[in-house]
């Protein structure tokens, strides 16, 4: 596995990048997410970045799942 890269190509509400703002304050992960913008996605220390795993959920897929009681 290769050394992680963040993606600082887009930033937070703040303004603020991976490298900018989330290296040195990890615990900010999540808080100042946008649109665009997902520090889990996007910065290394939020488990993201180049070799982070993040999978987007997509809604449309459950939406012919039982939930519980309908039978």
């Amino acid at each position: 596995m290769g050394t992680c890269e963040n993606d600082d190509s887009v930033a937070d509400s703040y303004g603020d990048t991976c490298s900018a703002y989330y290296d040195s304050y990890p615990a900010g992960c999540g808080s100042y997410d946008t649109e665009e913008f997902i520090a889990a996605r996007e910065c290394c220390a939020c488990g993201g970045g180049s070799t982070g795993y993040y999978e987007e959920s997509d809604d449309s897929e459950g939406q012919n799942r039982p939930v519980k009681g309908d039978r």
